[in-house]
């Protein structure tokens, strides 16, 4: 399970988030299997697994907080 999402985490950082999603959910399988009463990835695994699900919400944050910026630099120029 920790080789699986040190894989999965790597492919993330590569980009490509679709085989990075494919080895943290087989790694959540793993999870269930070995711990029934705990099935959720936790520590470094879950960690690794929230920062893929939360990087969509983190780059549209980041392009409206530019946008906003630009925004808040042409009013004053202006």
């Amino acid at each position: 399970m920790a080789r699986r999402t040190t894989l999965a985490d790597a492919r993330h950082q590569a980009g490509d988030e679709a085989t990075a999603l494919s080895h943290f959910r087989e790694a959540e399988r793993l999870q269930v299997e070995m711990q029934p009463s705990n099935p959720l990835l936790y520590s470094l695994p879950g960690f690794r697994y929230c920062e893929l699900l939360l990087a969509p919400a983190e780059l549209a944050a980041a392009e409206d907080a530019q946008a906003e910026i630009e925004n808040a630099v042409a009013g004053l120029r202006a």
